[in-house]
């Protein structure tokens, strides 16, 4: 972080983030640190041979305050975890209240994996109003134009398994689109 000028800008937790703090345990994808998973409930997670670490488990606001910084120092969210993004979404509810947006991956096999891609669609619903997906925005820019969250269960429905996963913006009511309009 410090070769790259974010040292005090960008905070590491070593934790998963769940709905409750506590222990789960994580299955290693060794050569892809980028590819390893909470096993919750998963099928197939604890296949012979697979390397797996107990760690601990906080809600995102629990992590943010350990880290020392309050939530209004918050102005945005990264979410990349392999399916356990509606787990950032319901232990970040203060947040997206505050009108925080969250970047997240939409991969249906992983979200499948971690307790379906409904519960999924209907937690980000109770959330966020609108969302972008990420082609859209590398085509549009500022002048991407958001979508009802209504539309996310289709946006999930048309990911193929050529394409595994794809990348939204969770806007929550009242913040602005990146065109700057407000709903």
């Amino acid at each position: 972080m410090v070769q790259n000028g974010l040292d005090g800008q960008v905070y590491m937790a070593r934790k998963a983030v769940a709905g409750e703090r506590g222990r789960l345990t994580m299955r290693l994808t060794p050569g892809n640190s980028g590819g390893s998973f909470v096993v919750g409930t998963a099928t197939g997670a604890r296949d012979a041979g697979a390397q797996f670490e107990e760690v601990e488990a906080d809600t995102l606001e629990a992590i943010l305050a350990e880290c020392g910084l309050a939530q209004e120092e918050v102005a945005f969210v990264w979410a990349d975890v392999q399916g356990c993004e509606t787990e950032v979404i319901a232990s970040g509810s203060a947040l997206w209240k505050r009108g925080v947006p969250l970047w997240a991956e939409v991969e249906p096999t992983s979200l499948g994996r971690q307790g379906g891609l409904d519960t999924f669609v209907n937690v980000a619903a109770a959330h966020f109003d609108r969302f972008i997906e990420a082609d859209e925005l590398k085509r549009e820019g500022a002048a991407a134009v958001p979508q009802p969250i209504s539309r996310l269960g289709r946006l999930v429905d048309s990911i193929t398994p050529e394409q595994v996963s794809t990348d939204v913006l969770l806007l929550p009511p009242g913040v602005a689109s990146p065109s700057g309009a407000a709903r």
